[in-house]
């Protein structure tokens, strides 16, 4: 999806504070945020913030709020600069050019500490408690909630706005968000009552095949459009599992899924269906296979965020769509 795309519909969602100074709902400091590693404590309203790992800046810059810092992103279509296209968009429109870390082989702390946060947030991540402290030595640090990389874009957002001392504009941030995608998904009924899995499938290992569970990010954005996971693979996982390993012997499991979504580029469709074991699943067989490929806004947009949601929605939509028409 283009940059100007992008810009417009951020602007149609109506959730920039550009017509505002930055911080000018009034805010009761300090913040109190309880986390997985006990209390964080933020005097004052921050000026400086960090963000790290691959989506938490979004939710800060759709409160209008530019980080000083943000991580570079590993994986997927990205710009030039390491950063997603509605990242970098949502930069443009507060006119700032991003600070970028190169950590995607580990926190940079001393760039982190060069940026001068008062404010560090991290709610969508996996940060480990030694990182958490080691970040905490320099400013206050905000990680996830309770579950590790478990945190959803409605969560995200909430706990970003209590701690940038913006909860009403991040409440209506939401509301609007969750109106696009009961707006969008109005326009392709098609999908109600369709089940589907998201999946990762190495064709040059067909022997199994990693099935996402809800608490996962992508799975749990598959399911707020609508396609529901069905009880027959979701009762594989145990509390607190973000995914389950399928073996072929046992493929007869994805037989009560009419969608398939994976990795992967064109080709996959058909190696998937020159396979023995994996021809016998029915989705497969009918050909109700949504692929991703590395190249797409979608590889790291179905990790929904305030900006990711609709700078993709529409592409996913149409993809589930043409996949969901194959259900026989």
């Amino acid at each position: 999806m283009n940059k100007k795309r992008i810009l417009a519909l951020l602007a149609a969602l109506s959730i920039s504070t550009c017509a505002v100074p930055v911080f000018a709902e009034e805010a009761a400091f300090p913040v109190e945020i309880e986390h997985a590693y006990g209390t964080t404590m933020i005097e004052e309203q921050p000026e400086r913030v960090v963000t790290l790992f691959d989506s938490n800046s979004d939710a800060v810059l759709a409160l209008g709020v530019a980080p000083v810092g943000v991580s570079k992103v590993g994986y997927g279509n990205v710009e030039e600069n390491g950063l997603l296209p509605w990242t970098n968009a949502a930069f443009e429109k507060l006119g700032v050019t991003p600070n970028v870390f190169d950590d995607t082989e580990g926190t940079d702390y001393e760039a982190v500490n060069a940026a001068e946060p008062d404010l560090v947030l991290i709610p969508n991540s996996g940060v480990t408690e030694e990182e958490y402290e080691r970040l905490s030595q320099i400013a206050p640090t905000v990680p996830y909630a309770k579950i590790a990389y478990a945190t959803t874009w409605e969560e995200e957002a909430e706990v970003t706005a209590k701690a940038l001392g913006k909860e009403a504009e991040g409440a209506e941030l939401i509301e609007n968000t969750k109106e696009l995608i009961a707006e969008k998904l109005a326009e392709h009924p098609e999908l109600e009552g369709k089940t589907a899995a998201f999946c990762y499938i190495d064709p040059s290992n067909l022997s199994m095949v990693y099935i996402y569970m809800p608490l996962d990010p992508r799975a749990a954005f598959l399911e707020e459009l609508g396609m529901k996971v069905p009880e027959s693979i979701t009762s594989m996982a145990g509390d607190g599992d973000f995914s389950v390993d399928l073996s072929a012997e046992n493929i007869d499991l994805l037989n009560d899924v009419d969608v398939i979504v994976c990795y992967g580029d064109d080709s996959l469709l058909g190696e998937l269906q020159a396979n023995e074991l994996m021809s016998t699943v029915p989705a497969i067989a009918n050909g109700a296979v949504a692929t991703i490929g590395d190249d797409s806004d979608l590889y790291m947009g179905t990790y929904a965020t305030v900006l990711s949601i609709p700078a993709v929605i529409d592409e996913y939509l149409d993809l589930l769509s043409v996949a969901a028409a194959k259900v026989q």
